[in-house]
């Protein structure tokens, strides 16, 4: 999952999506240099994406990509979910979603001084780009590709990943159809026994 299914799977807590958005530039098991609610949003992020890149349902789109994208197959396969969520947003939340993301960029950017530099100036980037509302098109999700691309050892081959999308598009999607009601109901257990 990238961006936006992390950002709709923190539910409603700031602190929960402050955490799971920042956790991919937090290191190491100790955390508490963090206050417990923006821990759990770590660990959710963690969790998201351990389930994602191990659960068999996700892992038959990843094979549909290893042949051309190799290690990045789960990388790209990421993106991919997130156009999917985009595209079929209705069906999972009652908030539209333009209004969904201004909340989430509103959220996060009274928080950007307890982010890691890195986060921080990669959200301002997000925001002022509003890369969330970009992966609801092809074109967009190309963009956040060869973003990506540019910033992994030998990630050329993501940055024509777009053909795969095209290519696949109805078995992708089918496949975003299967898997994310799993990981809904994982996040929603995690975040559930958090409240008791």
């Amino acid at each position: 999952m990238n961006f936006l299914a992390h950002i709709y799977l923190s539910g409603d807590d700031p602190d929960i999506l402050l955490g799971n958005f920042m956790a991919d530039k937090i290191k190491g098991r100790d955390l508490s240099s963090y206050g417990v609610p923006v821990q759990n949003g770590i660990i959710l992020h963690r969790m998201i994406d351990h389930f994602t890149d191990t659960n068999s349902v996700s892992g038959e789109a990843r094979a549909i990509l290893r042949g051309s994208m190799g290690k990045y197959a789960g990388v790209v396969l990421d993106v991919f979910y997130d156009h999917f969520l985009a595209t079929k947003w209705d069906d999972h939340h009652e908030i539209d979603l333009s209004n969904f993301i201004e909340n989430a960029y509103n959220s996060l950017s009274t928080r950007t001084d307890e982010m890691p530099e890195h986060t921080r100036v990669m959200f301002y980037y997000m925001k002022k780009n509003d890369w969330l509302r970009g992966y609801a098109n092809i074109d967009g999700i190309e963009r956040a590709l060869i973003g990506l691309s540019s910033r992994v050892p030998q990630g050329e081959q993501m940055a024509r990943s777009k053909a795969q999308l095209v290519k696949y598009y109805d078995e992708f999607s089918d496949n975003f159809d299967k898997f994310f009601p799993l990981l809904k109901e994982e996040c929603h257990s995690f975040l559930n026994d958090l409240d008791h």
